[in-house]
């Protein structure tokens, strides 16, 4: 409700919506960087702790103890040619995706009829802050 009331705020001349935006994007900043603070998250973890369940309420809001696993498959000979041979068919894909953007109409090559990529673009306001 709150969000929408800003919005309609916008909406209706009574707000800047620049002012908003930048007020947004601030608060989104601040935010992260509070979340991936790691003594906030050691805290966070720590209080969760003192309850015994994995899920549980604190406050009318819903926490529930997870964990993420990511695997290291470096030391493997295998996977790592395999991921060599990734990196290498990505190259030589953003060869082609460099030849086919400077193409202004259908276009054979090397005996092959290439198409030009078709451009999608959104235009939006980027902020940054001082």
């Amino acid at each position: 409700m709150f969000a929408e009331a800003i919005v309609t705020s916008v909406m209706s001349g009574d707000v800047d919506p620049l002012d908003v935006r930048s007020k947004v994007d601030a608060i989104e900043k601040i935010i992260k960087e509070i979340k991936d603070d790691q003594s906030f998250k050691d805290a966070v973890l720590d209080q969760a702790d003192t309850y015994a369940e994995k899920t549980f309420e604190h406050n009318n809001v819903k926490f529930t103890k997870a964990e993420s696993a990511q695997w290291d498959y470096s030391d493997d000979e295998i996977w790592q040619g395999l991921k060599d041979q990734e990196k290498e068919i990505a190259e030589q894909r953003k060869s082609e995706e460099e030849i086919l953007k400077a193409l202004k109409q259908p276009t054979e090559v090397n005996g092959v009829l290439r198409h030009p990529p078709f451009r999608k673009a959104t235009t939006y306001v980027r902020v940054t802050f001082g």
